[in-house]
C-alpha cells in the first residue's frame, strides 16, 4: 500500500491537487500556474496537437471559443445522446 492518498477536485470552475502523506493534506502547487488552484479550462490549437490548460488555455475562451472547453464537469460520464449531455450542449458553441 501506498504512503500518499492522492485527491482531485475536479470542480466546474477549477480544479486543485492535493497529496495526504502521514495524516496531513498538501494541496501542491500547480506548474506555471503560480497557484494551488487552475481554472478547468482546455484549449485546443487549431490544426495541430497542441493545447493548453488552466490560465493560458482560459484566456483564449473569447477568441476561440469553438476550441476551448470550459465547465465539463456536469457531463463527464454521460452518454453523447443523454438528455443532460444534450441540452449543455446545446449552450455551449
Amino acid at each position: 500500500m501506498s504512503e500518499y492518498v492522492l485527491g482531485i477536485d475536479l470542480g466546474t470552475s477549477t480544479t486543485t491537487v492535493s497529496v495526504v502523506k502521514d495524516g496531513f493534506a498538501q494541496t501542491i502547487p500547480i506548474p506555471g500556474e503560480n497557484s494551488v488552484i487552475m481554472p478547468s479550462v482546455v484549449s485546443f490549437i487549431n490544426g495541430t496537437n497542441e493545447y493548453l490548460i488552466g490560465k493560458s488555455a482560459k484566456k483564449r475562451r473569447v477568441d476561440f471559443p469553438l476550441t476551448t472547453i470550459h465547465s465539463i464537469k456536469r457531463i463527464i460520464g454521460r452518454k453523447f445522446s443523454d438528455k443532460e449531455t444534450q441540452a449543455y450542449i446545446s449552450k455551449l458553441p
